[in-house]
This record gives structure tokens, sequence and C-alpha cells, in this order.
């Protein structure tokens, strides 16, 4: 995740005493983030391991660390909005545009925006313009015009500043979430600037999309399966709303109905909501142990113990090292530029491999995660091959499918980002564990990698249940 530079003469305007005070240091930290280095012209926070782009900028910062707890920045706010009937002209297939009007007052201050897209077009646009784009033109314009845009790498970034008056900021952008989460974002933004937010557009019909910050339901009984606790219904309240939950607890149902601030793109699933929690209140272990449930041998676990699947992560990563693979950390993929020529090699071919929890929908549309396991093969020689040996020589020293247990058996399978008939579900007995296969050369063309590559992905939730752990 990136390095942050903010100016330094907008800090006394955002954030006062904030900085200076000696509880910042672990407000950031709660974010996984760290002052790094400042001088006269810039605070350069380090966002360590966690995926909060709404904190890139100055306003998102604020609202973290010195919340105002009479503001709320829910659905509300774009769905209140006027609907402009708008034309959309020259927009390519595959993107979306989305239109916000915003009137500037002439005694309000103009900031510029430029630095913060290009953090979010290079961590989440993978780089490029023509993915995420933003353009802002003077007054109320009700036709609009997507125009070509190149990848230009000049160091000078185009100033991305409002005008007094009346003003239509246009994003554009392939992923419709991610287009919706940065027209909120925006919207936030003018907002706590004093900026008046006259109505908003879309080229698509954007309830589904909206649909992904709805409201989530929590039960009570939910809450302590997953905690193994039940936590203070009025500190679980004043824990979520001052980070802008809107909360609401329903006792015949003894149900939480949740809903997060509209510029958070990393809530998608309940688990993230009761992370917040701990994190906010510090893993409060005085809230924890007294009801965490006596164990008959209390030699099962304890504090700090390695769990099953740590266990099993550690031995995967001791196997792909000696194997001369690359481990890499992050929550999407990277550009190609760093994919290649930012990585400690001289080219092909390589492997490289990570962990990283997935989501998925069930077939009633309920989201679930898992963790997985991907290992990515470029420019071996004989792809398919290379992948199933590794997979077999990490299964034969997991023991998964060794001749005392239940057999390993290869499917077929119908991956669409893998070659039909160069790829193969792999199950322990009739439990899947993972696949293998070829990439597509679609897939491959639009990462600009030109050599066969492969890929094998396990299910470690699934292999955790099986496997035996050091004994075995």
């Amino acid at each position: 995740m990136p390095n942050v530079d903010f100016e330094r003469r907008l800090v006394p305007i955002w954030l006062a005493e904030v900085m200076s005070s000696p509880d910042s240091r672990r407000k950031l930290l709660t974010v996984k983030a760290k002052r790094d280095y400042e001088d006269q012209d810039i605070v350069r926070v380090n966002f360590l391991d966690t995926f909060r782009p709404e904190l890139w900028c100055i306003e998102g910062l604020a609202r973290h660390l010195d919340p105002l707890l009479e503001r709320h920045y829910g659905l509300d706010l774009i769905e209140n909005l006027p609907r402009i009937s708008a034309r959309f002209l020259n927009v390519p297939q595959e993107m979306t545009a989305w239109v916000l009007y915003v009137q500037v007052d002439a005694d309000r201050e103009i900031f510029d925006d430029s630095y913060f897209l290009k953090k979010v077009q290079d961590q989440i646009g993978f780089g490029s313009r023509q993915n995420i784009d933003v353009s802002i033109t003077p007054g109320m314009e009700q036709a609009i015009s997507i125009n070509p845009v190149s990848d230009d790498d000049s160091e000078t970034l185009a100033a991305l500043t409002l005008a007094p008056g009346m003003n239509t900021v246009v994003v554009t952008e392939q992923d419709q979430r991610i287009g919706a989460w940065l027209l909120f974002t925006f919207l936030c933004n003018y907002l706590d600037r004093g900026y008046k937010a006259m109505g908003y557009a879309a080229s698509i019909v954007e309830k589904e999309v909206f649909a992904k910050w709805s409201t989530f339901v929590l039960r009570d009984q939910q809450i302590v399966e997953i905690f193994g606790f039940q936590p203070d219904h009025e500190k679980f309240r004043t824990t979520l709303q001052s980070q802008y939950y809107q909360m609401h607890y329903d006792a015949a149902s003894q149900s939480w109905y949740i809903s997060p601030p509209i510029f958070r793109f990393d809530i998608i699933h309940p688990i993230d909501i009761l992370e917040d929690y701990l994190v906010a209140t510090g893993y409060d272990f005085e809230e924890i142990k007294p009801r965490v449930p006596a164990r008959s041998t209390p030699t099962d676990y304890g504090t700090g113990s390695q769990t099953k699947r740590s266990e099993l992560e550690e031995r995967l990563v001791d196997y792909m090292q000696v194997y001369g693979a690359w481990q890499t950390v992050g929550l999407l993929l990277d550009s190609y530029e760093n994919l290649v020529e930012r990585m400690c090699h001289e080219g092909p071919p390589m492997v490289f491999f990570l962990f990283s929890e997935t989501a998925f929908l069930d077939e009633k549309r309920v989201a679930h995660s898992q963790w997985k396991m991907g290992i990515l093969l470029v420019g071996t020689d004989h792809p398919f091959n290379n992948a199933h040996t590794l997979l077999d020589a990490l299964c034969y020293h997991l023991r998964l499918g060794h001749p005392q247990g239940m057999p390993l058996q290869l499917k077929r399978s119908n991956s669409q980002v893998l070659i039909p008939g160069r790829q193969v579900a792999v199950y322990v007995g009739d439990t899947p564990i993972g696949q293998f296969g070829e990439v597509h050369p679609e897939i491959l063309t639009r990462w600009e990698l030109f050599y066969p590559t492969s890929f094998i992905e396990l299910d470690l939730d699934s292999i955790t249940e099986l496997w035996g752990g050091t004994k075995a």
C-alpha cells in the first residue's frame, strides 16, 4: 500500500491539533498506518498493508483522526439528490460514467484533487487513466462527452480543481463499484469543504451498484458466534457510530441493522464491520476474557499460540521458498511494471505466490469468504505439466491424498480464466481443495504477459480441515 504525501499547509486546516497530539499515533495504527516523514512542505503517511483508499486524501484522514459525530455519510446523501437527465456521448462499451454537479460559493477555498486521483489510478486503476479518470468542466453540462485519454507519464499532474459557481464532475471507470465509490468519496469531500451538491447522473441504472452499500443485518447470536462474547450494546453502538456507521437495533429480533459510510470501499462482509469494532476498541481483553467459554482441556490453545491455519501457511511458505518462488502481498494485482520490472529478477521463468481472503456468492447470493493461496508460474517450459508437478509436490509434503488417506482426484473444471481442456479441479476424496491450469490467452494479452503462464489455486480452508499438522 502506498506512501501518501499530505501538504503541510493543509494539516492545520483539516487536522488542527490532532497530528501533534500523542493520540494521533494510536489512531493511525488503527488503520495500520504511521507517520513516516515530514518537512516544511509535506507530512508523509505510510499506509502499511491496509486498503483504505478514502484515507489517501486529507479530508478522509481527517474524518478518521478527528471525527465530527454530527455528520453522517449514508447512502441517502446521493439518493436524495436530484437525478439529472443527462445524455452520454462516446462512452466506450466497457466504461461507466458518473456525474456530480457541484456548486462552489465564491468565499470557499479551492483544493486540487489531482494527487489523490493519481494515487487511486496507480493503486486501483493499474496505473492507467484509461481504467479510472476524473474530469471537471465549469457550468452544468447535460451532454456528457467522454473523450479518449492516453497514459502520459509526465511527472507534472494536471490540476483537478473546481471553479467558483457550478461545476460538472465526471468520473469514468471500467469497474462500476470503483466508479461509484470514487463518486461517493468526492461527494463526501466536497460536502466537508462546504460545497453544495446539486444533483447527479449516471450512464447506467445505478440501483444495483448502490445496493453494494446497503444495510447489513447482524443478529446478536451471530456476533457471539464470531467473537466468542457479547459486546456491550451501548459500547458497540457508539464505537461504530464514531466511524460513521448508521446503527439501529431491533430488540424483537435481537438484530443490528448497520449501514457503512459510502466512502468505505472495503466493507463487503459483516466480518469487516466486526473487525472495525475490535480494532477501534484495541481488542479490549477486559471485555473479551470473562465471556470466553471454559475449555475442558486448557492445553488446546493459549493466548498467542499458533493456529492450525497459520502453521499450514508457514509450511507452504517454506516449500515455496525452496522452490525459488517469490511471495507477494496485496489485495489487488499490481501493474505489469510492478509485476515484472520492479521485482528483483531478470525475467522469466519466475513463480509468485500469495495468501488472500476471497469473497464468493452462494446459490442464494449470500456473500461468504474463503482463505486461498494463489501461485502463478510465468514463462515455464511446460506450463500445465509444471503446475501439475508443483501441486503434486505440495500435496505430497502435506500428506494430502497419501496412501493412508483419501485419494487425490483430478476432475475437469470450467474456469473462464483458464484454457478449456488445459485445466483441472483437484479433490481429496469428495472435498475440493483447488484447481490448476494454463491461463487463457485473453487474460495474458490484457496483462501484456507474452509468456506461457499457469496458475494454481488452493482452498486453504478446506485443506486446513484435512491437514494433520506437523504430525502428518
